[in-house]
């Protein structure tokens, strides 16, 4: 049985990350049909999925993100998670309405405790205020909220301070993750890939 279907929506995206696995099927891959989104969901459902995570790309710039998540929530799924830069979040209003529409869980990624290097490694200057910002209006509308991180050399040693940023935004869960090597990541590797023996301390 299929506990959980993770849903690429398309890989449109407002950052431009220097770890980025997905290379450049921004340019190459258009959002997937509502219809064909549709079709997904209710072949998990079929397959005995009860969750489903909305993934890309960044999902909340494809426009019929809000249907396909009422679509999931009348077929049953009881856990429905959208992974994102969480930059649209900042706006109430988006997170308000991804909750009515059966959103109940969130997982914005964070990758510093300061701007500069969040903005810096997300290529979007004034994300981290966004990201933050919108992580606090999640929790205010009472949704549950997990955070990932991308560990690379530029960020390793502020995890500590990242960890604390974390616990005081209120999130339920967060993990550090080791970039995976390929895509932009693979391209940027030898100076952003951190070595695990540096890390590990």
């Amino acid at each position: 049985m299929t506990e959980r279907i993770d849903l690429k929506v398309g890989f449109a995206c407002n950052n431009l990350c220097r770890f980025c696995v997905q290379g450049d099927k921004r340019e190459k891959l258009p959002a997937k049909p509502a219809g064909e989104l549709r079709q997904a969901l209710a072949q998990g459902r079929r397959s005995g999925a009860t969750g489903v995570v909305f993934t890309g790309g960044e999902p909340t710039l494809h426009p019929d993100l809000l249907g396909a998540v009422r679509h999931a929530r009348d077929l049953g799924y009881a856990n429905i998670q959208i992974q994102t830069n969480g930059r649209t979040l900042c706006y109430e209003r988006s997170v308000r309405s991804l909750v009515a529409a059966g959103v109940n869980e969130f997982g914005p990624s964070l990758h510093g405790a300061r701007p500069e290097i969040h903005d810096f490694l997300t290529g979007a200057p004034g994300s981290f205020v966004q990201t933050a910002s919108g992580m606090r209006n999640v929790k205010r509308l009472g949704a549950r909220l997990i955070s990932n991180a991308v560990v690379t050399k530029v960020n390793y040693r502020d995890l500590p301070d990242l960890a604390r940023l974390l616990v005081s935004l209120g999130v339920d869960q967060f993990q550090f993750a080791f970039m995976h090597i390929t895509g932009r990541a693979g391209e940027n590797k030898e100076w952003l890939a951190a070595r695990k023996t540096l890390i590990e301390p």
